[in-house]
């Protein structure tokens, strides 16, 4: 890239010393202008590879995010089937009339609980 700029100051050297002497004041803001658009470009080259960069960090933490939110999605959906299994039970036991078998659906939804957390 510096070697490019540099030829590109050459090219512009020459297209200087080919106009007349007449235009010396005119070559001089010429040349300024021309300075100003070599600085522009490289800073443009400069942000472009900087956005590069930062899109490739941004894709890396959006992969990152992406796997978090699928963790999540999993304890979600992990935490959504245990309501709908404790909705069941509590539906089951106003089903049941007898208290102690309503206790002890809450006994073995307990232990059942427990197993699965372990696992």
């Amino acid at each position: 890239m510096m070697m490019m700029m540099m030829m590109v100051m050459m090219m512009m050297e020459k297209v200087m010393m080919k106009t007349t002497t007449t235009m010396m004041m005119m070559r001089r803001r010429r040349r300024g202008r021309r300075m100003m658009v070599v600085v522009v470009v490289v800073v443009m080259v400069v942000m472009m590879m900087m956005m590069m960069m930062m899109m490739m960090m941004m894709m890396m933490m959006m992969m990152m995010m992406m796997m978090m939110m699928m963790m999540m999605m999993m304890m979600m959906m992990m935490i959504m089937i245990f309501i709908i299994i404790i909705i069941i039970i509590i539906i089951f036991m106003y089903k049941e009339k007898p208290k102690c078998v309503s206790f002890d659906y809450i006994y073995v939804f307990i232990q059942g609980t427990v197993v699965a957390l372990w696992f």
